[in-house]
């Protein structure tokens, strides 16, 4: 009997420290856009679980663009959020175009929904294989971003 109770509640413990997935997320289309919410679902996991052969493929992501501390960009899934963090949310990385890109942003209407497309990388938080694998999107062009 107690052998019965330490397995149910190493189950129960077990299950209840597993970080769930929407049941409701849909894969990615390579051939259009998708919303921030899929992609984040389907890459947010473990390190050692990543999906590496989609890794530096061209995605295209639409959602809300939000400033970031440090100048960074973050693309989220509900417009006018107070905390970005605290709902799925794409970290997105420019290359050799901050002028250019801040120029663009400083005439572009936020409050719009965003479009981009970018190369889709995965950031393992310290490079453990039992950290989270984060979804990222590399943009190396200004015209490859644009508010709708």
């Amino acid at each position: 009997m107690k052998r019965v109770i330490l397995y149910l509640t190493t189950l129960l413990l077990l299950s209840a420290s597993c970080e769930k997935i929407p049941k409701d997320v849909k894969p990615i289309d390579w051939e259009s856009y998708n919303d921030v919410y899929n992609v984040f679902w389907n890459y947010y996991t473990l390190c050692s679980k990543a999906k590496n052969e989609d890794a530096h493929k061209n995605i295209m992501i639409y959602g809300w663009m939000y400033p970031q501390w440090g100048g960074g960009l973050i693309l989220g899934d509900i417009p006018n959020k107070v905390n970005v963090h605290e709902y799925p949310c794409i970290d997105i990385k420019f290359f050799g175009i901050a002028t250019e890109l801040q120029a663009k942003l400083d005439t572009c209407d936020l409050t719009k929904k965003c479009f981009i497309k970018g190369k889709l990388i995965f950031n393992c938080l310290n490079k453990q294989m039992n950290s989270k694998s984060v979804p990222e999107v590399i943009i190396k062009n200004t015209d490859d971003i644009y508010f709708e």
